[in-house]
């Protein structure tokens, strides 16, 4: 190794800024359904500051989830087809049609990588949750919820799956065999188009939640275990939203966190 690169190696491990990472703020996605419909971008838990990125070409895009192996942004259609969203863009690629799965698309969640990809859907009375094989589109029964209409799910770092009901506006917790267990109400009257998701930082829960009662979509923080929300922001209009990990660019004086 010549002098000049030792000196210069020295010199950026010397910087104090390269110590560690302060203050990353995960990165969201959020696809406003009504009364437009267009992909935003936000800092968490700005979402109320969220920048338009375009509308897909697909209708109905009624689940997301991010894979944060490849980087994909996933999506569903309520009409069932699977596929990616460009979150530069908001193009759109389609990957499969659902296969296997009846009822309207409501909730997509995974690990990414080799880790299950998660179905949710419902027929308004029911909801069946179904792992789903990304690239044939091949779903297979996981569990069926009698008198429930769950409008998302959500996996922490775990593998544990949470569930939001819109029909008891409550949390669930449910296995991968398909059982649920009742965490306990969120305390807001929910209805039409929700979202949920975890934040990989912080491991905290969060949900976009369509308010009966104040008509607009109330982006909240839920207690897993008690199911309560904590409002943060009140946003116009109803959404679908997943969350991402923080991006990082290194710059001589230090770190920057990217959209």
């Amino acid at each position: 190794m010549s002098s000049r690169i030792r000196a210069a190696l020295s010199a950026l491990l010397a910087l104090p800024m390269l110590c560690g990472l302060a203050g990353a703020q995960s990165v969201g996605y959020q696809l406003q359904l009504y009364p437009e419909y267009r992909l935003e971008r936000f800092q968490l838990p700005d979402t109320h500051l969220a920048e338009a990125i375009g509308t897909p070409a697909a209708d109905e895009i009624f689940a997301l989830a991010h894979d944060p192996v490849s980087g994909e942004l996933l999506a569903a259609t309520a009409s069932g087809a699977l596929g990616r969203l460009d979150p530069d863009t908001a193009g759109w690629t389609q990957i499969a049609t659902i296969v296997g799965a009846g009822g309207t698309v409501t909730g997509l969640a995974t690990l990414g990588g080799s880790a299950p990809l998660y179905l949710m859907t419902s027929d308004g009375g029911s909801s069946y949750l179904f792992t789903l094989d990304r690239s044939s589109g091949a779903s297979q029964l996981v569990g069926t919820f009698s008198g429930r209409l769950y409008v998302d799910i959500a996996i922490d770092a775990t593998g544990q799956l949470f569930a939001h009901c819109m029909l008891t506006d409550s949390l669930y917790r449910l296995s991968t065999t398909g059982m649920e267990t009742l965490i306990g109400p969120t305390g807001i009257d929910a209805n039409y188009a929700q979202g949920m998701d975890f934040d990989r930082g912080s491991g905290e829960l969060y949900a976009w939640i369509y308010s009966n009662s104040v008509s607009a979509t109330l982006f909240s923080r839920l207690d897993t275990s008690t199911g309560a929300a904590t409002v943060l922001q009140t946003l116009a209009g109803e959404f679908e939203g997943v969350l991402t990990a923080p991006l990082t660019r290194i710059f001589a004086d230090g770190f920057e966190d990217a959209p």
